[in-house]
C-alpha cells in the first residue's frame, strides 16, 4: 500500500529537487522487506522505472549531491538483482537500467572535479547487473558511452575503473558470441594500450594487459587485431616489462602473442604444405588423366583400323564377285 499510493502520490506532487531524497526512501522498504514481493511492487508501480529516470538528470541543475545519484544507483541495482519478471523487464527495462548507470558514470566523469568514489559506485553496479544478467554485456558494449569514457581522459582511479569494467564485460560467458563492429574493436585495443603505456601506472598495465588477453581469448576478431599489430604490441609490453612494479599479466600477454605468432606461422607453413601437395596431385592427376586418355584414343584408333581393313577386304571381295559375274 505504501507503494502503490503514498509513494506514486508524493511524486507526482514533489518537486524535481525532492524527487531523488524521496525515491531514497524506497530503501527503507527494500531493508525491511527484501523479497520478490516489495520488488514486484516497486516494478507494477513504476518506481524503478521513475528510479532510472532521475539517475539521467543533471544533479547539478537539481541542486543535489551527486553522491545522491550514486545511491539512486545502488538503490535500483539492489531492486533488480534477484528479482525474476517477465521477458519485458530482463530484455527491455534491464539494458535501459544498464544505459542509465552508463549515462550517470559519463556524466560524473565530464564533472570538472569529479569524485572517484561516485564513479567507481556506479561502475559497481554495472557489475552487479552483468554478473546477474550475462546477457546485459552485449547492450553495454553497443552502448556508445562505453568508448565515450574509453576515449576520455581521467584520474588514475576512474582509468581502472573503466579497465575493469571492460573485464568483466568482455569476460561473460556469453562473450564469445558478442557482435562488434571491427571499428570499435580497434577502438578499445587502442585506449587499452594507450592507458598502458602512456599512463607509467603498474596497476593500469595489469588490468589493461589483462583485458587484452581475455578479450583476445575469447573473440576471434580482437585476436586478429592483436596479431596484426604483434610486433609493435611486444615491443611496447617489453618495455613495461622491465619497468619496476611490472606485473605477472605482462608477461603472460607477451608470452600468449609468441604463441599466437607460433601458431600462426605453423598455419602458414602447413598451408605452403598442403598448398604443394594439392598442386603435386593435380599434376599427378592430369598425367594420369593423360595416360588414361592416350591409351583409350590407341584403342580406338585400333578398333578402327581393324574396321577400315575389314571395309575395304569386303570392298576387294566384291569387286571380284562384280568381275566374275560379267565375265560368266
Amino acid at each position: 500500500a505504501v507503494v502503490s499510493t503514498q509513494s506514486t502520490g508524493k511524486l507526482s506532487k514533489a518537486s524535481d529537487s525532492d524527487i531523488p531524497t524521496l525515491l531514497l526512501q524506497v530503501e527503507q522498504l527494500l531493508d525491511k522487506h527484501d523479497g520478490q514481493e516489495i520488488r514486484a511492487l516497486l516494478w507494477e508501480n513504476e518506481i524503478m522505472s521513475a528510479i532510472s529516470d532521475v539517475i539521467k538528470q543533471d544533479f547539478d541543475a537539481l541542486r543535489v549531491p551527486w553522491s545522491t545519484a550514486t545511491r539512486l544507483c545502488a538503490l535500483l541495482a539492489k531492486c533488480c538483482m534477484g528479482f525474476t519478471q517477465s521477458g519485458e523487464f530482463i530484455n527491455v527495462f534491464l539494458p535501459l537500467v544498464a544505459d542509465s548507470f552508463m549515462e550517470l558514470a559519463n556524466n560524473i566523469q565530464g564533472l570538472s572535479d569529479p569524485r572517484e568514489e561516485d564513479f567507481r559506485q556506479c561502475l559497481e553496479c554495472v557489475f552487479w547487473l552483468v554478473d546477474h544478467t550475462p546477457s546485459l554485456g552485449q547492450s553495454l558494449v553497443d552502448s556508445p558511452r562505453l568508448l565515450t569514457m574509453l576515449m576520455s581522459e581521467g584520474s588514475t582511479g576512474i582509468e581502472v575503473c573503466l579497465l575493469k569494467l571492460l573485464r568483466v564485460v568482455l569476460t561473460q560467458p556469453t562473450a564469445s558470441n558478442y557482435t562488434i563492429d571491427h571499428d570499435k574493436l580497434m577502438v578499445i585495443f587502442d585506449e587499452v594500450m594507450l592507458k598502458m603505456t602512456v599512463q607509467d601506472v603498474p596497476v593500469l598495465q595489469q588490468i589493461g594487459a589483462d583485458v587484452i588477453y581475455q578479450a583476445a581469448k575469447r573473440h576471434t576478431p580482437f585476436r586478429e587485431i592483436l596479431l596484426a599489430n604483434g610486433e609493435e604490441v611486444v615491443d611496447l609490453l617489453k618495455v613495461i616489462n622491465t619497468a619496476p612494479g611490472a606485473h605477472d599479466n605482462v608477461n603472460s600477454l607477451l608470452i600468449y602473442i609468441e604463441q599466437l605468432q607460433k601458431e600462426e606461422i605453423e598455419k602458414a607453413r602447413l598451408n605452403r604444405s598442403a598448398t604443394k601437395i594439392q598442386a603435386c596431385y593435380r599434376g599427378y592427376a592430369a598425367r594420369r588423366e593423360l595416360r588414361l586418355n592416350s591409351a583409350r584414343i590407341s584403342k580406338f584408333q585400333l578398333k578402327f583400323r581393324d574396321w577400315l581393313q575389314k571395309k575395304r577386304e569386303k570392298e576387294e571381295e566384291q569387286k571380284e564377285r562384280d568381275i566374275e559375274n560379267e565375265l560368266s
